[in-house]
């Protein structure tokens, strides 16, 4: 039989301590080693040799981002002037030609009266409105043109003519030669624009057009008028 080797107090203690962290270090190697909860996705699949990667989070688009996609979504399609249509040509009103009426005098514009019942306005077909201004100024806008105001059309071509003006305030197209307005089968159409001072009227080029027509437009808000000329395709070879 061995005999046990005496070792002195304080050796004594240091060995107790080494063989307790050898048990701990022990112990954390066999839990390393041990497979995770099976509740735990990622632990699964790390026991099964497969690695998984899971969907990145979704980021919130930050205010500014989620401002441009809605402006981006809401864009607004300008009218522009434009051919829109085609017909047989023929007029569908009474023809009263009308005369360059620029230095005629008018009645003044009521601002309050106009937007207390616009429908009495845009009713009435007022061929001098078209020349009716404003009193150019700093504080007084233009009346801007949404698209060309020159073109080449057949017989029969509708055409949508735009302009914009202040919000909701009206504006007056009115042609010195032939053709007629849908909306009013005369030469001269008043309509009010939209919230964002947008205004078309829809012109016909009639059959009784020869060679061009020329059509002016005015605002009483605005201090300048539009004149669009509109020119008639010459007819196709052999067309009757």
């Amino acid at each position: 039989m061995r005999r046990p080797i005496d070792v002195p107090g304080p050796w004594q203690a240091l060995l107790v301590v080494l063989g307790a962290v050898t048990v701990v270090a022990g112990s954390l190697g066999c839990a390393s080693r041990t497979p995770a909860h099976s509740g735990d996705p990622l632990a699964s699949s790390s026991s099964s040799g497969t690695d998984t990667l899971s969907a990145p989070a979704e980021i919130a688009p930050t205010p500014s981002e989620a401002s441009e996609a809605s402006e981006a979504s809401e864009a607004v399609v300008l009218p522009l002037t434009a051919i829109i249509d085609h017909d047989d040509g023929k007029s569908r009103g009474v023809r009263i030609l009308v005369q360059d009426r620029s230095a005629a005098p008018t009645e003044a514009f009521d601002r309050a009266a106009y937007l207390a019942d616009p429908n009495r306005y845009t009713s009435q077909v007022v061929a001098d409105r078209a020349w009716a201004i404003a009193q150019p100024g700093a504080d007084v806008p233009f009346l801007e043109a949404l698209g060309g105001t020159s073109l080449v059309a057949p017989t029969g071509a509708v055409i949508r003519l735009s302009a914009r003006t202040q919000p909701h305030m009206p504006v007056t197209w009115t042609t010195l030669g032939h053709g007629e307005f849908a909306a009013t089968g005369q030469a001269s159409v008043s309509v009010a624009a939209d919230a964002a001072g947008i205004a078309s009227a829809v012109y016909r080029l009639t059959a009784d057009v020869s060679g061009s027509a020329l059509i002016q437009a005015g605002s009483p808000v605005c201090g300048n008028t539009l004149s669009y000329l509109i020119q008639v395709a010459p007819a196709a070879a052999g067309a009757r």
